[in-house]
């Protein structure tokens, strides 16, 4: 198992390399998501589609915590790899676990017994509610495995290898919907059993990251590569992580400054989510005013967005690990090239999808629902896709600034232009809903908010001072960095 350098050799090739097993992995993440919902629809029908649809906001608020505080432990590692401290290297890691940890298990608890009341909140229809809260409790319960899942991924990337995390997503991809099938076909079996698959999929994968990322850890220092031969490679493995477990003095099991670093940058992206999250419950909130098949076109409709908006975001991601290494090494004059060739591989990444999703966008929609009510559904979807695909270009150049917003630790600056973007896209939803008098108007505030948004963005970049957070990465400071770990 290997981890990979981004401070040196050509930025271009480095996150072509680096970011297409990112791309892959959240290609079959989301395919994990679209797997609960084409099955619902298809095996059981538009209202199964719909309460699945229906929870999927609220399980995205919980997912946010996770995975913005994730960010932070993914920034943090990847500086201490560029500074080449493998003390600081592990300390940071194993203080940002046992921080996701405890986060995770607190969630999971709040986000069970929370459920019921937030689809009351969200104005479910009454003939989906009861399917919607079974379907959301047992999600809940997988939560924890979900947040040490997503630290484990940002540490991988962090580390530049982006091929382990690939595996885990396949193997829990394919195990997800193979359990999905199975436990339909029980007799009586409704929308639980989808989130009871989900969580037994979860739990399996997180073991196994958790398992194999100590023994990378553990192999850290000790020489990269886990020599070939079963024996040999059990043998490795088992070292590795007897290594990074044993408490030794020359790294810490728990540091309070990785904690308040960790927090001064997992709590911004966190805030930054739970806002856009909170602000989809509210579109969520009008959309179920408009019934069961406006709920079940948009909730097809947004899985199909979402995925092909992840795979560009994942590139970004890949961008912020190649940034965050530099700034921890200090080749800051490669932060521009990183994103100009960051922004080239998603300009061409977007007309890829957005060309298939707009050529194909009923035959796509047809795949999550069929029979009796298909043709609303499919009709609302497309529309969907039709008026924000097209829109995905302008998006781009905001997750490329916010890359390098976010490795550079200038949280104000993403967070600010998220938050706009996600007030405007709430406060449009709304208003144009009521001018058109249709659910076409929630569609076009997408597009209005990325613009602003992006707008933004790019003016933090030019303007802010974010150059002064980087600037102790560099020559002897660096050494200080390392040392406050």
């Amino acid at each position: 198992m290997k981890t990979r350098d981004l401070s040196r050799g050509s930025p271009l090739k480095l996150l072509i390399i680096f970011s297409l097993p990112m791309v892959l992995s959240v290609a079959f993440q989301q395919l994990y998501n679209i797997a609960d919902s084409v099955i619902a629809g298809r095996m059981l029908g538009r209202d199964a589609l719909a309460a699945v649809s229906v929870s999927y906001p609220v399980t995205m608020i919980y997912m946010c915590v996770g995975t913005g505080m994730a960010v932070g432990c993914g920034i943090l590692t990847s500086r201490a790899y560029g500074l080449k401290k493998t003390d600081a290297l592990k300390t940071t890691v194993s203080t940002s676990f046992t921080v996701i940890l405890l986060i995770g298990t607190a969630m999971t608890v709040i986000g069970f017994f929370a459920a019921k009341p937030l689809l009351r909140l969200l104005s479910t229809p009454p003939e989906i509610f009861d399917d919607a809260a079974e379907y959301l409790q047992i999600y809940t319960l997988g939560m924890v495995f979900v947040y040490l899942y997503s630290a484990c991924n940002v540490v991988f990337q962090a580390l530049g290898n982006s091929k382990i995390p690939l595996c885990f997503l396949i193997f829990s991809t394919l195990l997800n919907v193979v359990l999905d099938i199975c436990f339909l076909l029980i007799p009586g079996a409704g929308v639980a059993s989808l989130s009871t698959a989900t969580v037994i999929a979860q739990g399996t994968a997180c073991t196994g990251s958790v398992l194999v990322l100590c023994s990378l850890l553990g192999s850290v220092g000790r020489g990269n590569d886990i020599k070939p031969g079963f024996v040999k490679k059990a043998a490795a493995v088992f070292m590795s992580l007897a290594a990074f477990a044993a408490r030794k003095k020359s790294y810490k099991i728990f540091s309070k400054p990785v904690l308040f670093e960790m927090l001064s940058l997992g709590i911004p992206s966190v805030l930054s989510a739970a806002s856009v999250s909170v602000g989809q419950l509210f579109v969520q909130n009008l959309i179920n005013g408009y019934g069961t098949t406006v709920v079940a076109g948009y909730g097809a409709g947004i899985k199909i967005f979402t995925f092909f908006v992840q795979i560009t975001i994942a590139e970004a991601d890949a961008l912020g690990m190649f940034m965050s290494q530099n700034v921890g090494a200090g080749t800051h004059s490669r932060l521009k090239k990183g994103m100009a060739a960051g922004l080239l591989i998603m300009a061409v990444t977007t007309a890829a999808a957005a060309g298939a999703g707009l050529s194909l966008a009923p035959q796509i929609m047809s795949l999550f629902i069929s029979g009796e009510n298909s043709a609303g559904v499919i009709a609302i979807g497309t529309r969907m896709l039709y008026i924000i695909l097209p829109f995905q270009f302008i998006v781009i150049n905001k997750f490329v600034c916010d890359a390098l917003l976010k490795s550079a630790g200038f949280m104000i600056g993403f967070v600010t232009g998220t938050f706009i973007d996600l007030v405007t896209r709430v406060g449009f939803a709304y208003l144009l809903s009521w001018l058109l008098q249709s659910s076409s108007g929630i569609w076009w505030s997408w597009p209005i908010g990325w613009i602003i948004g992006t707008l933004i963005a790019v003016a933090f970049v030019l303007f802010a001072p974010w150059k002064k957070k980087i600037a102790p990465y560099n020559g002897e400071n660096a050494e200080q960095a390392a040392a406050a770990l």
